[in-house]
Formats: structure tokens, C-alpha cells, sequence
């Protein structure tokens, strides 16, 4: 009797600590639905406040150049000057109203960069602005043409003394205590040039200006011909018909006679016999003769 009483006073024992831990249990999870309903009302409230602590986001618009526009390939209405085939996409419009497509306007630029007498472009005597056409053009072809702008806008020019590079490198020194050492920056030539002489330089102070040999028997030849030297550029012109007024590639105007600024000497504006000549050559030609 003694250990059932016991039995059952333990048993009586237990149940009052299993409700004691029902209870816990419940008021654990009590305590989490709480935790979880108060951090399903904060969660909201910290992104709220992230979203007005941002910067706004300002989009800007996109800069539209000639490289990333889209090429659209429909007829623009007009033919080229050139190849007279109609025009597709891209035109260049010279100042004199005619138009040109980008491959003849770039082989307009190309043959400019390699005769002087084509440069600058011209379109019915008009200079075709280079600005209009250097977006379709290559690297190499702007620097060639940059350079050659250089080149041909110096009269008297100074290339390298080297036969075998013969780069240009600047104008003539004209000073009377030397003149400028020129080091050509071709990277397999680097050879120094007398910006006076035009000869090579032999790289001290002890250089002297000697007259070339070929340039001499040149200017004797010219003497002896009856050619005019100009006196922009230097270059020999042979005067074969027409006037004395003498207009050189360079720009330069002069009489052929005497050498001097067009309009500064007293000398006689032509020779009747070259002008009677010119005449009769001209009809020769007229008739198929010539």
C-alpha cells in the first residue's frame, strides 16, 4: 500500500511539472508569434526608410553623334557629282550646290593628300569644307591630310637631305647667322638637314652652307631657257604662251619677265608674237589640226 501510495504520489508529482512545461511551451511560442508580428511591422519601416534616405536617380539623355546613330540605306534624292548614281544614306553637299557620296567624296580627299594641284579639294572652283567629311573618313587618312595641309601651305619648303626619305620637314630658314637644324623623325632616317642649304648637317657648329651641285647646273639650265623662278616658292615655270602674268601653283602672281610682284614692274604685259602663236595653235586645234 505504502508503494502504490508512492507510485502515485509521484505520478500526482509528474503531472504538475508536465503542465508547467505545456505552459512554457506555449508561452514560448506566444512570445515568437509576438516577436514575429512586431518584425513583420519593422520590416516594412527599415525599407521604407532606406527608400527616402536614397538619392533619386535623374536619367539623362543620350548624346546622339554621327557614330551611333543608326544608317538607314533609302535614296536621299540626289545623284552624285561624280559616279552620277543616285545617293543612298549619307551625302556630302559642296558650297556650289553639288552633292557627292561618301566614296567619291573620300577619293576626292585621297587624291588631294597626293597632287598638290588637287589640294585643296575643290568643287567648281569652291574649297569643299574638310569638316564635312572627316566624320567618314579613316585615321590615317585625316593625318595624311592634315599633314599635307602643312606641307602645301609653306612655300619654301625643307624636306630631308636623304635621297631615299625625302619627308618634308619644315620652311626655309632665311636668317643671316644660320638657320634651323632639322632631324627628320622618319624612325628609320633620323638624319639632320640645314634649314638654309637644305644639305645634310654634319651636327656641329663648324657646318658650312654649300650651294648643291644639282641645283646649280638647274638654275644655270633655267638662265640659259629663259625660265622664270618663282618668288614664292622657288619653283621653275617655263612660260610657253599667253601673257606675262604668271600665276604660280603656290598662289604667287609675277611677271615672267622680271621676276617681280604682278603689277609692281613697268615691264610689257605680253609679246605679240607668243599671243599669235597661241591664236594659231588654238584654231590647229579647232579643226583637229594640233
Amino acid at each position: 500500500m505504502e508503494t502504490q501510495e508512492r507510485t502515485s504520489g509521484q505520478k500526482a508529482r509528474t503531472v504538475p511539472t508536465k503542465r508547467t512545461t505545456e505552459s512554457e511551451d506555449s508561452t514560448d511560442e506566444e512570445d515568437d508569434g509576438i516577436a514575429s508580428e512586431e518584425s513583420a511591422h519593422q520590416q516594412p519601416r527599415v525599407r521604407i526608410s532606406r527608400l527616402l534616405d536614397s538619392k533619386p536617380i535623374i536619367a539623362r539623355p543620350t548624346r546622339v553623334t554621327l557614330q551611333n546613330m543608326p544608317v538607314v540605306d533609302r535614296p536621299t534624292g540626289h545623284n552624285c557629282v561624280i559616279c552620277t548614281d543616285p545617293i543612298h544614306s549619307v551625302e556630302i553637299r559642296a558650297p556650289c550646290g553639288h552633292y557627292y557620296d561618301i566614296g567619291c567624296a573620300t577619293d576626292l580627299f585621297q587624291s588631294a593628300t597626293r597632287d598638290e594641284t588637287l589640294f585643296p579639294p575643290r568643287c567648281c572652283g569652291q574649297n569643299v569644307p574638310f569638316g564635312r567629311i572627316r566624320p567618314h573618313l579613316s585615321p590615317a587618312l585625316i593625318t595624311a591630310f592634315q599633314q599635307k595641309k602643312a606641307e602645301f601651305s609653306t612655300l619654301k619648303r625643307v624636306y630631308c637631305s636623304s635621297p631615299t626619305c625625302s619627308r618634308f620637314l619644315g620652311p626655309v630658314s632665311e636668317g643671316i647667322f644660320g638657320g634651323r637644324v632639322y632631324s627628320c623623325p622618319a624612325p628609320r632616317c633620323r638624319r639632320r638637314t640645314c634649314g638654309k642649304c637644305r644639305e645634310q648637317h654634319s651636327g656641329d657648329r663648324t657646318h658650312v652652307c654649300r650651294p648643291d651641285a644639282g641645283a646649280t647646273q638647274v638654275l644655270e639650265l633655267s638662265r640659259a631657257s629663259g625660265w622664270a623662278r618663282c618668288p614664292g616658292c622657288s619653283h621653275m615655270i617655263e612660260l610657253h604662251l599667253g601673257c606675262f602674268h604668271t600665276t604660280c601653283r603656290c598662289g604667287t602672281e609675277f611677271c615672267y619677265l622680271c621676276r617681280a610682284r604682278w603689277k609692281t614692274c613697268e615691264c610689257p604685259q605680253w609679246d605679240e608674237q607668243r599671243l599669235v602663236v597661241d591664236e594659231e595653235e588654238a584654231e590647229d586645234e579647232w579643226h583637229g589640226l594640233g
